[in-house]
């Protein structure tokens, strides 16, 4: 019937093992890169060919048209004859194509006719919407179609309790659960009426097809001799349901798939499907393919590294056939800004030495992480392809959001006016136009009549809504936030729009990481105005697209890791690989890291020749600050030997400038204080070099035409978290870079009794900021007390400027203390302090009512305090004394009186109430540490229980939290 074909010559000894296979149930444990595809291809010819099976006694099934077709027509062409190839009378597909063949079959059975129609999503929404119609509904404050929906989808493929899944979905919010589940039995109903199913009917009906009449199993049993499962980790509860009936008479299955590329837990696939094949399958055989055939081995020993960490797993390891290559680049940049511009420098590096730029991939781990480099890529005229969606600032929550500042920064944006009250209940199109023409089409928010204008148009069911965010528009005029689009933003998601996220998005979790990274990201932008002429400019790009339709022949591809599943590139760079941003915060949080891993080990084996992984050190907040970011937990597990550490990258742009320009700080109102000689350490060398330790070395520093050239050094010796020099140039366009810089440089090349001293340089536009860290155990009192002398007075006063403008100012709390002893009047303090009139009653009052109950700030209860000290504002000071003897007493006593302060009649007291949110948030750091903090006024509990492993890390925390409240 066919010719017979040697299949020796055309599988390596694994492949030829698995396509060999004899009858009965098998485990095609399939690694990335090792040729599953050709596996499954070449076991239906094997099955033909050598079996003499029918090809439509072959049942295929996979997730995709595009992957059955591709595998059955090359099936078909192995086995091709004169006569008919076969396949094309089987019922080979995806799950969802083979149910529907089956229910047109017998859909009688399971109460519908064989002529149903299957409802696409728009006609399920409309369902939904008639549905609730039909029960009349009040949509305030109901979640819309498509929620419900995929709520629906997820629980029906995970066979789960729906009631339990629609109450635990909308716990927080002010859904009527009990209403919801209603409006599904009616949906339910109405499809049956109609004679209609879903595509999540047709699997459930499917298997209650088969499990309810044994008829019609026993006549699919005997017609399909053999079923193979495509990406078997994939499957859900009731596709492995539908499976195991097809096969329980005579038991012929292989399944192909790898438990180390499942990742779609999120859309009801169980990899322990996958995992407990042997259990379910007690004769299964397993056959495992290791030998990869895509990249090279540098990068599969990086792979390798990264999925070892994953507790349940089937053991393999990916064995390379290329040659050796270059190592897998991992770069640390100072932000998202320092990245974007490395990949387009490397992405124009490659291109010169012959790779087309769509041979380059960028992988991320949210949408929300390629947003700069999305920018970035359209001022350097890169052109480039958006496989992950629409642009970032084309989705629908993102330009929700920014409907505020639009309308805020223009009256006259019809709309921003009519998007922004569309969100509200009984607000069409037609009502929102009408609404904002009464205006004469300017809705100016700057007359206080205009919220009370607003609030008499609206309809009355709009009002509470309403009512949540028109607080916002008087802010904006009263506090000046025109220069803060991050917090008018942060404020309409907290009143408003996080609860309209989950009453209208399915997927409302990564919809909030984007506006959260969107909120960051406002920080470069001195004025409203200047963030939306920048993002307006993103949406008026040439080098973009967002289809492969509209795709040039030549551009750079953008892709969430999740859509790059199967699909690979000569080169690929990852973005954000740092801690609770890959892995996600919340993914872990949620379900721990083990899918996380499985992820990043999918995006290292996209690549054939070059990856590139990139962990920028810190992300700027709404207000200015920074957050310091760790590396990926993932790196920490790759032996540093296997990663070549990317050092000398010039971050300046070869492009057109961004549209914001740089923050310039005021002049500093006082003069900077000269650094205080620091006394030397009586510990010997021999005992001080025995401790793990760094040194920063300040190779090169010039100053000229308002701008600091610095290159750094970084040498580590047995230090923990680094593991080579580092070496980078820093450009800083700032003239007030080189005072501060002289003010700290003795400081910075060494300490002065030669102690090695781990320094974190991070600039700005607005200021240096010096973070040190001593890494000897030896003398920490000491050392921090000189700290306090040298950088933080300089970094204070430098900072004064930029917060004389929002009415605040600093006092040196050193000094304050220093001056204490001896005083016997509050004029006497006050006089010592030098202090500003304004600040002499909030000085006193402190000096008179708390300063006593801190304590000695001296001498600890074992002989060897440790001194930790930072400004506040306006007479509002933070003192921290740590005892390595007497921790948690020290800190209960301390806290305590500071809440007892932020409980008085006082301006700031919202902001300690928000640094005492700070500590409470901070999270577990070496060793036992317990934190327990009630709200303000009600202080219950505040303790902590550190090992001296976890002590530094937390004071480093604690630095870093509430001096970017500061």
């Amino acid at each position: 019937m066919f010719s017979r074909m040697n299949f020796q010559e055309e599988l390596n000894e694994e492949q030829l093992a698995a396509v060999t296979a004899p009858d009965g149930p098998a485990l095609v444990v399939a690694a990335a890169g090792t040729g599953k595809t050709r596996t499954l291809i070449y076991r239906l010819a094997y099955l033909v060919k050598e079996k003499n099976v029918q090809p439509w006694e072959v049942l295929l099934l996979t997730f995709t048209n595009k992957a059955a077709k591709e595998m059955i027509e090359r099936a078909s062409s192995l086995i091709e004859s004169e006569s008919d190839r076969g396949f094309d009378r089987g019922m080979s597909g995806t799950f969802h194509s083979f149910a529907n063949r089956l229910l047109r079959r017998h859909a009688g059975l399971v109460g519908f006719g064989n002529d149903f129609s299957i409802l696409d999503s728009d006609d399920s929404k409309k369902l939904v919407r008639s549905c609730m119609d039909d029960l009349k509904v009040e949509k305030k404050n109901f979640p819309k179609p498509e929620v419900i929906l995929s709520l629906l989808g997820v629980t029906s493929g995970r066979m789960g309790d729906l009631g339990a899944a629609v109450t635990d979905h909308f716990e927080l919010t002010d859904v009527n659960a009990e209403q919801v589940l209603a409006v599904l039995e009616r949906y339910n109903a109405r499809k049956k009426e109609q004679n209609a199913m879903d595509f999540d009917d047709l699997l459930a009906f499917a298997l209650k097809l088969l499990n309810e009449h044994e008829d019609v199993r026993l006549r699919y049993q005997t017609l399909f001799r053999y079923v193979l499962v495509d990406e078997y980790q994939d499957t859900n509860a009731i596709q492995e349901q539908l499976v195991r009936q097809l096969v329980s008479g005579h038991g012929n299955l292989m399944v192909v798939g790898d438990d180390f590329q499942s990742i779609y837990s999120w859309r009801g696939a169980d990899y322990r499907n996958f995992l407990d094949f042997e259990q379910r399958y007690p004769d299964a055989t397993t056959y495992k393919l290791q030998i990869n055939y895509r990249s090279t081995p540098e990068i599969l020993e990086v792979a390798n590294s990264v999925i070892a960490g994953n507790p349940e797993q089937f053991q393999k390891e990916l064995r390379p056939v290329r040659a050796s290559q270059a190592r897998p680049h991992l770069f640390r940049p100072r932000d998202g800004s320092i990245q974007a511009r490395y990949v387009i420098e490397k992405a124009r590096e490659l291109q010169r030495k012959g790779m087309r730029l769509a041979d380059i991939c960028v992988l991320y781990r949210s949408h929300f992480h390629a947003m700069e480099l999305q920018m970035e890529l359209s001022r350097a005229s890169l052109p480039y392809m958006l496989t992950s969606g629409v642009r970032f600032f084309e989705q629908a929550h993102i330009k929700d959001v920014c409907a505020v500042l639009k309308l805020l920064a223009n009256p006259s944006d019809e709309m921003a006016f009519t998007r922004l009250v569309e969100m509200f209940p009984k607000v069409g199109p037609k009502t929102a136009l009408k609404i904002f023409r009464k205006f004469g089409g300017r809705c100016n928010f700057q007359r206080a009549e205009t919220i009370e204008e607003v609030t008499a148009a609206l309809p009355k069911a709009a009002l509470p809504d309403w009512e949540k965010i028109a607080p916002i528009f008087t802010a904006y005029r009263e506090e000046n936030l025109q220069g803060d689009p991050g917090e008018v933003i942060f404020r309409f998601v907290k009143e408003f729009y996080s609860e309209f996220m989950v009453e209208n998005f399915d997927n409302h979790k990564y919809r909030q990481e984007d506006i959260d990274g969107l909120i960051e990201f406002t920080a470069k932008f001195e004025t409203t105005e200047e963030f939306l002429s920048e993002i307006a400019l993103q949406s008026n790009v040439d080098g973009e697209v967002s289809s492969e339709a509209e795709a040039p022949e030549d551009a750079i591809r953008l892709s969430t890791v999740h859509q790059a599943k199967g699909l690979e590139w000569k080169a690929v760079f990852i973005l954000f690989a740092c801690e609770d941003m890959f892995p996600s915060k919340k993914a872990a949080e949620e379900s721990g890291d083990a899918e996380e891993r499985r992820l990043f080990y999918v995006a290292v084996t996209r690549t054939e020749d070059e990856l590139f992984i990139c962990a920028p050190t810190v992300r700027r907040q709404r207000d200015g600050g920074i957050i310091f970011l760790d590396p990926s937990r993932f790196i920490s597990e790759i032996p540093p030997e296997m990663l070549d550490e990317v050092s000398g990258f010039s971050a300046s742009q070869t492009y057109s400038a961004p549209s914001a320009p740089p923050r310039r700080p005021k002049p500093p109102s006082r003069p900077m204080p000269k650094p205080a000689p620091r006394p030397q350490s009586t510990t010997p060398t021999w005992e001080r070099e025995r401790e793990h330790s760094c040194r920063l070395h300040i190779d090169e520093f010039t100053f000229s035409d308002g701008a600091a050239e610095v290159e750094l050094a970084f040498d580590q010796h047995n230090l923990p978290g680094l593991t080579t020099s580092i070496k980078q140039t820093i450009r800083v366009e700032d003239p007030l870079f080189e005072p501060i810089y002289n003010s700290l440089k003795d400081a910075l090349r060494q300490a002065p009794d030669g102690r090695t001293i781990l320094l974190s340089v991070s600039v700005s536009y607005t200021a240096l900021s010096v973070t040190e860290y001593e890494v000897t155990a030896c003398d920490l009192k000491e050392y921090l007390e000189t700290r306090l002398e040298q950088a933080v007075p300089a970094y204070l006063n430098q900072r004064l400027g930029a917060f004389e403008k929002k009415g605040r100012d600093f006092v040196d709390m050193k000094t304050l203390l220093a001056e204490c002893d001896g005083i016997e009047s509050e004029s006497e303090l006050v006089e010592r302090l030098g202090a500003d009139a304004r600040h002499a009653e909030q000085i006193a009052h402190l000096a008179k009512e708390h300063l006593a109950t801190l304590g000695p700030i001296n001498v600890g209860t074992d002989g060897n305090s440790v001194l930790c000290l930072l400004a506040g504002a306006e007479g509002c000071f933070f003192v921290w004394e740590i005892f390595d003897a007497d921790l948690s007493t020290y800190l209960w006593k301390s806290t305590a009186s500071l809440m007892e302060l932020s409980t008085k009649p006082h301006r700031y007291a919202e902001e300690m109430a928000l640094v005492l949110k700070e500590i409470e948030s901070i999270p577990k750091l070496g060793g036992r540490t317990k934190y327990k903090a009630s709200k303000p006024g009600n202080f219950s509990h505040f303790k902590h229980d550190y090992d001296a492993e976890g002590f530094e890390a937390w004071l480093t925390k604690l630095n870093q939290k509430l001096g970017r409240l500061l």
